[in-house]
């Protein structure tokens, strides 16, 4: 066997065991760039074969028998490994591609019917506000505040088993006062999840975008991109920041059971605004 033939049986077998990590480090990408992963399959080992070819290490003639078993190897590889039929459904060949469709679409579905429940949710919160708020005195003070609006907020979030955090924050026309304020409020934010942001640079974006009054899903940059079995095991945190007529805070919402999104940290900014409407 020549030296090209074993280089290319290297190659399609470095391929395989890079392709099988990728797969189990971030399925959803990995079936995103599926056509991108078999071109290059293929053009790899076209080029392989086209290097023999050209320095004679493949001669056509002699080696067509094994040429054409490689390329029937190959092509099982990529129907059997790469595009993986459903097992299922192996006599209409369908392969996984599409099962990841409907993986996709049975997962979209699942979120559009888990938003609408939210927003029933909120609007039925909404539609008891005035009722909720026809008993109550207006706070006295910081701390009867924080708890009263806690209240509020948890009609919406314990429906969704989701807790309610406040971190004040100092009132400050100074904007340095203020940046230095939403930092304080932020390391509480870290201790009471138990969870340090270690770059820098993320954290001061995640700062600034609570700044200017932007919901933040509170993760590590590296953390982003992960497939989501792995998010699963994080701890779902958002923060909002809040500015009152006379207070100001960082609300989080955490929940170890319920996915939680953009929605719910809008509807806790929203639910806070009119909380703050009510009772100053």
């Amino acid at each position: 066997m020549s030296t090209l033939y074993i280089v290319l049986i290297g190659v399609v077998l470095v391929f395989l065991v890079a392709s099988l990590i990728y797969y189990f480090a971030n399925t959803d990408h990995y079936m995103d760039n599926l056509q991108s992963i078999r071109k290059s399959y293929y053009i790899t080992a076209l080029l392989v074969i086209g290097v023999g070819l050209i320095i004679g290490d493949f001669k056509v003639i002699i080696d067509w028998k094994s040429l054409s078993l490689i390329g029937i190897a190959m092509i099982f590889i990529d129907l059997s490994v790469l595009s993986t039929p459903d097992i299922s459904k192996i006599g209409k060949t369908e392969f996984q591609g599409s099962l990841y469709v409907r993986n996709a679409i049975k997962k979209n579905q699942e979120l559009i019917d888990a938003s609408a429940n939210k927003v029933k949710k909120f609007t039925e919160v909404i539609s008891k506000t005035a009722d909720y708020f026809e008993p109550l005195n207006q706070p006295i003070n910081s701390d009867k505040y924080k708890e009263e609006m806690r209240k509020y907020l948890n009609l919406y979030a314990d429906t969704f088993q989701s807790n309610v955090s406040i971190f004040d924050l100092d009132i400050t026309n100074d904007s340095e006062e203020e940046l230095e304020n939403v930092e304080k409020a932020f390391r509480n934010a870290e201790i009471c999840y138990n969870k340090h942001i270690e770059d820098a640079e993320w954290r001061s974006e995640l700062i600034q975008n609570l700044l200017k009054g932007v919901a933040v899903k509170f993760v590590n940059k590296d953390e982003k991109d992960l497939s989501p079995k792995t998010k699963e095991s994080l701890k779902k945190v958002f923060i909002v920041a809040y500015f009152g007529e006379s207070y100001n805070m960082l609300i989080g919402i955490h929940s170890d059971f319920v996915p939680l999104n953009a929605v719910d940290a809008s509807h806790i900014l929203s639910l806070a605004q009119i909380f703050d409407w009510y009772m100053v």
